[in-house]
C-alpha cells in the first residue's frame, strides 16, 4: 500500500517530517539523505536552494513502481525499495538516494523543465561527485530490475565523456569555428568528415584550460561518428557505448522544427548561426538519429518532405499521391505514414477551404490505406473531418419504417 508523506526543508537544510512511516530504519534513511542532498543543493546552487526552502514537498511511497522516482503534478512518487535494505548496505544506499533526491528536487523546483533537462542536470551533479556517482552506478547493477530507468545506467557509465563534449560545444558555440564547420557543410559531401575533423582538431588545440589529457580530449571531440548536412546545416553524432548518442546542430537561426523546442536542445546564437546542442542522449534522441540515416540513404524522403512544406497545392497534393503509392508498395511504411499523418495534422494555408480540402482528401486516403481497401476499389468517401478542437456531435436521419406506429 502506498505511504504519502510530506516534509519541508528549512535554511538550516534541517529536514522536518509530517506523516507516518512504519520502517524506522527507511525513515532515518530518508530523512538523512533529505538533508544531505539540500547541503548538497545550499553549497552549488543559492537560487535553486531558495526555491526549494519554500516548498513543502509531498512523498509517495510506493511499491509498485519501476524506476527510482516520478514527479508528478502533486507528489514526487518514490520506490519504496529504495528505503529498504541490507545493513552493510546503508553508506552505499544513503548516497545513492542523495543523489535520486537531487535529482527530484530538481525537476520539482523546475517542472517545466523536460525529463532530459533534469536527468542533464543530474548527470552533471554526480559526474563533480565521484563517490556518488559510483554508488549509483553500482546500486543500478545490483538492484537491476526494479530500480532500471531507461538508458540511465549506461548514460552514467560514460558521464565523463558526455560533460566533455557537452562542455565543448557549449564553448565551441561561441567561436568562429562555428563558422568554419556550417562552410564546410556547404562544401562537397565527399570530402566533408575530412574539413570537419581538421576544424575540430584545431580547436581542440585551444583547449589548454580543459583540466583532461590532451590526447584524451582530441580523440573524445574528434571521433565522431556521422555527418547529416541539409539546406539549413550540419547534424554532428558522436556514438557511445551502450547506444548512446551525442548529437549537435549548427544551421541557421530561421530553422524551426520539434527539435529545435528549448525542450530538446540549449540554443546558442552566434552571429547568423545557431548551434542546439541536445539534451538527451537515448531513447528520446534515437528515433530522430535513425530517421536522418533514412533520410541520408533515401533521398527522395526528404525529397517528399519538402514537397509537403510547400505553398504550393499542386506540389502538396503530388506528394501525397506519392505517399500513397509507397504505402500500398510498403516502400518504408512507417515514414510514409508519418509524413501523411504530418499533412493531415500540419498543412496550412491561408484559405481555410484549400486547407478543409487537404485534410479531406488525406482523411480518405488514410482511410483507404489503413482498411486495406483493394486498389480496384472505387476510392471512399469522407464527408468530414473533425479535428480535436472541434465538439463531436454527429446527426443521423432515419426514415420511419411505414410498419412503425
Amino acid at each position: 500500500m502506498d505511504t504519502t508523506l510530506w516534509i519541508s526543508i528549512d535554511a538550516s537544510c534541517a529536514v522536518h517530517w509530517d506523516g507516518q512511516l512504519a520502517d524506522a530504519a527507511g525513515k532515518e534513511l530518508l530523512l538523512y539523505a533529505a538533508e544531505q542532498a539540500a547541503r548538497q543543493i545550499a553549497r552549488h546552487d543559492r537560487h535553486f536552494f531558495n526555491l526549494l526552502i519554500r516548498k513543502k514537498i509531498q512523498l509517495r511511497r510506493c511499491g509498485q513502481m519501476q524506476g527510482c522516482v516520478t514527479l508528478l503534478p502533486h507528489d514526487i512518487v518514490l520506490n519504496a525499495a529504495l528505503l529498504q535494505c541490507e545493513k552493510r548496505s546503508v553508506p552505499t544506499r544513503r548516497l545513492f538516494l542523495t543523489g535520486v533526491l537531487e535529482r527530484a528536487f530538481y525537476h520539482l523546483c523546475y517542472s517545466e523543465l523536460h525529463l532530459t533537462e533534469a536527468r542533464l542536470h543530474s548527470l552533471r551533479f554526480l559526474q563533480a561527485q565521484p563517490q556518488m556517482l559510483a554508488a549509483t552506478i553500482s546500486e543500478l547493477k545490483t538492484n537491476s530490475p526494479a530500480f532500471d530507468e531507461p538508458d540511465w545506467l549506461e548514460t552514467l557509465k560514460q558521464a565523463d565523456t558526455i560533460i566533455l563534449l557537452d562542455e565543448f560545444w557549449r564553448w565551441l558555440a561561441m567561436t568562429d569555428y562555428t563558422l568554419a564547420l556550417f562552410l564546410a557543410a556547404k562544401g562537397a559531401r565527399q570530402r566533408l568528415r575530412t574539413k570537419v575533423k581538421a576544424v575540430l582538431t584545431e580547436a581542440v588545440g585551444q583547449l589548454s584550460a580543459f583540466p583532461f589529457a590532451l590526447d584524451q580530449t582530441e580523440k573524445s571531440l574528434c571521433a565522431f561518428k556521422s555527418l547529416f548536412q541539409d539546406d539549413n546545416g550540419l547534424v554532428i553524432v558522436y556514438a557511445l557505448p551502450g547506444n548512446l548518442y551525442k548529437a549537435v546542430r549548427i544551421c541557421t537561426p530561421e530553422t524551426m522544427d520539434a527539435m529545435s523546442a528549448h525542450s530538446a536542445c540549449q540554443s546558442i546564437r552566434y552571429h547568423n548561426l545557431r548551434t542546439d546542442i541536445f539534451h538527451d542522449h537515448g531513447q528520446w534522441i534515437r528515433p530522430w538519429i535513425e530517421r536522418l540515416h533514412l533520410y541520408a540513404k533515401e533521398p527522395s524522403l526528404a525529397e517528399l518532405e519538402k514537397q509537403l512544406m510547400s505553398a504550393d497545392i499542386t506540389v502538396v497534393n503530388a506528394a501525397i499521391k506519392q505517399l500513397g503509392q509507397r504505402i500500398r508498395k510498403k516502400d518504408h511504411l512507417a515514414e510514409s505514414r508519418r509524413l501523411l499523418y504530418a499533412a493531415l495534422y500540419y498543412w496550412t494555408h491561408t484559405d481555410k477551404t484549400v486547407c478543409r480540402a487537404l485534410a479531406l482528401k488525406v482523411s480518405a486516403l488514410l482511410e483507404d490505406l489503413l482498411t486495406d481497401r483493394p486498389v480496384s476499389f472505387p476510392p471512399s468517401r469522407v464527408n468530414r473531418t473533425l479535428l480535436r478542437t472541434e465538439p463531436k456531435t454527429i446527426t443521423v436521419d432515419i426514415p420511419r419504417p411505414k410498419t412503425l406506429r
